[in-house]
């Protein structure tokens, strides 16, 4: 089901529809000075490199396919 970033609940996973890649949203974060940032995990493979972290933010109107169970 195709939804904004700020409508995915925790626990659920999503495609970020402009990578294509797979993430698991975590939790809202709204002690931030600038506002809500949504905490998600990334369910790719382990980078190789370690700038790449494998938990991120993502602005609150990104596109996602979120999977139904």
């Amino acid at each position: 089901m195709k939804k904004f970033m700020r409508n995915v609940q925790p626990e659920q996973e999503f495609l970020l529809l402009r990578t294509g890649c797979r993430y698991k949203f975590l939790r809202r974060d709204h002690s931030t000075p600038s506002g809500t940032k949504h905490v998600c995990m990334y369910l790719g493979p382990m980078p190789i490199d370690k700038d790449h972290e494998r938990v991120t933010t993502l602005h609150h109107s990104c596109h996602v396919w979120v999977f139904e169970k």
